[in-house]
């Protein structure tokens, strides 16, 4: 034993050592150096010195070996004892080091705190298969579920970001049916400036969950949106407002809608047993739209992350793949979806954030979203040629090859790398094309679109306004990015379509992308949104929007530093604006590093 506290050597619970043993094969016997993570004297984790090591976890130790550290900690601000220990034939000995400690026994968030971890490839260590004695009757109707009312608190990389909260209850004023009121808060910092979200939804359903009607508001960073919808005859009629000014359509549905909490609820109003399935359309009020729902149930677990077993079940909606545990009450304690957690809290836990969010230093998008370089390119913005290497990029949609792009796959280990080579021709070096460019091949990228709304009488004439005539396709995309990097101030402001941004005159780069494309379709030109990847002085690589219009060709343009070409640091991911669009980019978020092959000016 290494310096331990005197000449005892305690053990773990038999429960503990059980747990361990199954995966014995994994040590083949031998003594192997690994790690426990305990808290209050309860061990929460269990990994190898290796997985610390490539973890996104930072531990410092001292031993009589001296200090050792790991890498990063999700939360610097708390703090958890790190004891060395080895693999025996009895179970897990514990080698106690007195001077192991790190900084105190004080934890703040025990749990929520290390969850990042269980994301990179150790969450089989948190939950463990129990036998299930009774399969979860259907609840039938919503008033037979254990509880009415649901509090939890969202984590992103195991920083507290916000809340959420719903209830439900009879309504009296509509016989039989019943009032899901939710609401949801997010803040976090971004660039160093505090960033809010607050969604308010009111859903009316039948005793069988299926939405009758809903309304709700959005509030995005000063910004508000109302919605207002009703299922009718085949479909769900829906009603937006924005600024005073109303907007409606029909969305054409076949069968039932449920509100989008049913994800949570649907599973125990049917019933849950290892190995059902569960298909159901849902009404989100975030993206304006319907969307399918697939979720399966994947076993039956414990954990010490809640509290008695629960039913692990796979969701699958609109490109997001999130895992939800939902207990024998018929509620939900846990979930997971990429780098986002969803852990059941009581009120006052799930509130608590709000204050301790105005006191926060952690900007999240530099601390997680930025994709560090192994050097620096200088003068990005006049690069023509880019050579990169992405590691990481594991989801094969995210890798796209066109005219200016060119890219190749490799393995390494588990993950990917993908080589990148982007190269940016000159202007003028392909024929003019002339304005407006026919629909009957690129129909598609001249559609309105709740986000792009290029059928709006205000977009369709400033567009005309800007052009004054022009028919030139090059020319005519270079007035409208001019327009817009003119008159749109780049500022940390969301805006939720291409009408927010022509009227606030301000946003960030989505903002600009959404305005360009909306007004390069009212005049014509097939254009889509585009997201990926630029590199930005001395900083590095971080998350970003711009566009590619059709001229004969696709050219990329960059309305927030209006580039026409955009530089060769810009690496596509994903085409599109809409939410299933985009989902792809969550899951490797944190997750990428970035090499710099070559590069040319």
């Amino acid at each position: 034993m290494e310096g331990g506290r005197g000449n005892a050597t305690p053990f773990l619970s038999f429960r503990e050592r059980k747990g361990m043993e199954r995966r014995r094969g994994l040590y083949k016997g031998k003594w192997k150096r690994c790690f426990l993570i305990e808290i209050s004297g309860k061990v929460v984790l269990r990994c190898s010195k290796y997985f610390l090591d490539h973890s996104k976890v930072r531990f410092t130790t001292k031993s009589a070996l001296g200090a050792t550290s790991f890498p990063k900690l999700a939360l610097q601000t708390q703090t958890l004892n790190l004891w060395p220990f080895r693999f025996t034939k009895n179970g897990y000995r514990k080698n106690l080091n007195s001077r192991s400690e790190l900084l105190s026994r004080v934890f703040k968030r025990p749990l929520i705190g290390i969850l990042t971890m269980a994301l990179w490839g150790c969450t089989g260590l948190y939950f463990h298969r129990v036998p299930l004695e009774k399969a979860f009757a259907p609840a039938e109707v919503i008033s037979s579920l254990g509880f009415r009312e649901h509090w939890q608190g969202f984590f992103w990389y195991g920083e507290k970001i916000g809340f959420s909260h719903f209830r439900i209850e009879e309504v009296r004023e509509f016989r039989g049916a019943f009032k899901i009121s939710s609401e949801a808060v997010i803040r976090f910092k971004m660039l160093g400036i505090k960033k809010e979200s607050l969604l308010k939804e009111v859903d009316y359903v039948t005793p069988d969950l299926r939405l009758l009607r809903a309304n709700g508001e959005q509030k995005l960073d000063g910004k508000i949106r109302r919605i207002e919808a009703a299922v009718e005859g085949g479909g769900l009629r829906l009603k937006t407002e924005r600024e005073g000014r109303w907007a409606e359509r029909f969305i054409p549905v076949e069968g039932p809608i449920y509100p989008s909490l049913a994800q949570y609820l649907y599973p125990p109003m049917k019933g849950m047993d290892v190995g059902r399935h569960y298909r159901y359309r849902i009404f989100s009020a975030q993206s304006l739209s319907v969307m399918e729902v697939n979720q399966r149930v994947l076993a039956f677990k414990r954990s010490d992350l809640f509290e008695g077993p629960a039913f692990e079940i796979e969701t699958k909606v609109s490109g997001i793949n999130p895992k939800v545990w939902i207990n024998m009450r018929g509620e939900m304690v846990f979930e997971m979806a990429g780098p986002l957690i969803a852990a059941k809290e009581d009120e006052v836990s799930a509130k608590r954030f709000i204050y301790e969010s105005s006191l926060s230093k952690r900007d999240v998008l530099l601390d997680y979203s930025l994709v560090k370089v192994d050097r620096a390119i200088p003068n990005p913005r006049k690069l023509r040629v880019l050579h990169v290497r992405l590691k990481g990029l594991d989801d094969p949609k995210l890798v796209i090859s066109d005219q200016r792009q060119w890219t190749s796959i490799k393995r390494e280990g588990n993950t990917s790398v993908v080589e990148f080579v982007i190269s940016v021709g000159k202007r003028g070096e392909r024929p003019l094309v002339g304005i407006p460019i026919p629909k009957k091949k690129y129909g598609r990228y001249l559609q309105t679109s709740p986000r792009i709304e290029s059928g709006n009488r205000e977009i369709v004439q400033r567009a005309k306004a800007i052009l004054g005539g022009e028919s030139s396709g090059l020319l005519a995309l270079t007035k409208l990015a001019h327009w817009v990097s003119d008159h749109v101030e780049d500022a940390l402001v969301d805006s939720f379509s291409a009408l927010d941004a022509l009227h606030g005159k301000k946003g960030e780069c989505q903002a600009h992308a959404y305005l360009y494309t909306a007004l390069c379709r009212a005049a014509g030109i097939p254009t889509k949104v585009v997201s990926g990847l630029v590199y930005m002085e001395k900083v590095g690589f971080l998350y970003h929007a711009w566009a590619e219009s059709f001229i004969g060709y696709w050219i990329p343009v960059d309305p927030t530093f209006d580039q026409i070409p955009a530089d060769a640091t810009h690496i596509k991911l994903v085409e599109g604006e809409s939410f299933r669009d985009l989902s792809p980019l969550v899951k490797v978020i944190g997750r990428l590093q970035a090499t710099i092959v070559d590069y040319k000016l």
